[in-house]
């Protein structure tokens, strides 16, 4: 047998479970969020972001829905409110695709302004 003693652990300093840093959550998001704004073309998690790009999809779609009504005539043999549906959803996909790209390019500016 080995004469060799093991070493000892030290005991935790308090006992229970692990205290976790309470702002390790906040500072991972908020790291996530300048990560999304410097590379861009990955999606925000912003609340203030995400309201703002909303209400502009869902006036796109209002605008698209609109266009489509008065493109395609009453008279014609696709029936009128088809239209106004596919021009609301492609001014939906339309307007939300825009609004993202120019939160992007905020975010970029936004990024490079805070680096000087």
């Amino acid at each position: 047998m080995s004469d060799a003693a093991e070493p000892q652990q030290t005991p935790p300093t308090q006992p229970g479970p692990p205290t976790l840093n309470p702002n390790r959550n906040a500072d991972s998001l908020e790291s996530y969020n300048r990560a999304a704004e410097t590379i861009g073309m990955m999606p925000s998690l912003r609340l203030k972001d995400n309201v703002i790009q909303g209400i502009i999809a869902v006036a796109g779609a209002g605008l698209g829905a609109i266009a489509g009504a008065l493109i395609v005539p009453a008279r014609s043999t696709i029936t009128p409110g088809l239209g106004a549906v596919f021009g609301g959803a492609g001014g939906f996909i339309v307007f939300g695709i825009l609004s993202g790209i120019v939160l992007m390019f905020v975010g970029w500016t936004l990024a490079a302004k805070s680096r000087r």
